[in-house]
């Protein structure tokens, strides 16, 4: 029934029949789907007079879990290729967006390693939505690989997204640096000696957008970085944000400089950070104000003012 849908004279019926491939292929089987399904979806896939390519797509990428790893490194991952570089961005959104899944599969290493350079160009692409998949894949791929071999392959796509051209990229390129600091293998030496050079470099920006990583690093990873990191590459240089004539940078080193206050000698926190929050309560920004004024107010500075 389900060879025959496929091969409907209808192609809205093929096309249906293709976009329940994965489905399909888990309840007939391995051998029925590497022969009868997979060869049909991707053939559709990659024709570019095809409607629905972006769900189809999809569901080739997705018949790796069914078909298992052997038959998804033979058949799966040529397809994954073509798609990623297809001229249609929806189409090679919908892949890359599938590529955890697949990773859990096939794995990285042996045949699977050839994805390597094609993530790490992916990376590195002109479309902020492709760059922002694989940022969220970085966590998955630090697991996978561990810290020398992630490092070596993506050391350079960590380093650029921390300054990239999209606000959501920088943002969560913080989150998500975090993250893989929580996997087993990386934590706060690796966050020392890779990330901090990475964002202390940020200081010096003349874009205000680019400076801003600077004190959003130091309020996520004040946890996770020794409080002689934090009072010697980073609080140095919030406290001087927190003077910065654009208002949005001074609210995010308020911010900041509130994480950082009990983890830092007491001493700096009394004599230089609080000083600095209470300068900020009149700050000609009510925004800047409120900043100010919640940070004093929480529980962080209890003891200190």
């Amino acid at each position: 029934m389900y060879t025959a849908l496929q091969s409907d004279h209808e192609s809205e019926v093929r096309v249906a029949a293709a976009l329940r491939g994965a489905e399909a292929a888990a309840a007939l089987g391995t051998a029925f789907g590497e022969k009868h399904i997979f060869p049909t979806v991707s053939r559709l896939a990659n024709d570019t007079n095809s409607v629905s390519r972006v769900e189809l797509s999809t569901v080739c990428i997705e018949l790796a879990a069914p078909l298992g790893k052997a038959a998804a490194l033979e058949h799966v991952l040529p397809c994954l290729a073509l798609l990623a570089d297809d001229e249609l961005s929806n189409v090679r959104l919908a892949v890359i967006m599938q590529l955890g899944p697949f990773i859990d599969v096939v794995g990285l290493d042996g045949e699977a390693a050839a994805m390597l350079p094609l993530l790490e160009r992916l990376g590195a692409d002109k479309n902020w939505r492709v760059r922002h998949v694989i940022l969220h894949l970085l966590p998955q791929l630090a697991a996978t690989l561990g810290p020398a071999e992630f490092w070596s392959h993506f050391g350079e796509v960590c380093a650029r997204r921390a300054s990239d051209s999209c606000a959501l990229v920088r943002e969560d390129w913080v989150v998500l640096m975090a993250e893989i600091c929580g996997l087993s293998g990386f934590g706060q030496a690796w966050a020392e000696e890779t990330l901090l050079p990475i964002v202390t470099a940020l200081s010096g920006e003349q874009s205000y957008l680019l400076r801003a990583v600077v004190p959003s690093f130091t309020a996520g990873f004040a946890q996770i970085l020794t409080p002689g990191s934090l009072e010697t590459k980073l609080v140095p240089a919030v406290l001087e944000m927190a003077s910065d004539r654009v208002p949005n940078l001074r609210m995010i080193a308020a911010r900041a400089l509130a994480a950082c206050t009990p983890l830092v000698d007491p001493g700096m926190a009394r004599e230089s950070i609080v000083p600095k929050l209470q300068e900020m309560l009149g700050d000609a920004d009510v925004d800047v104000k409120f900043e100010a004024d919640a940070a004093l107010e929480s529980d962080k500075l209890k003891g200190f003012c």
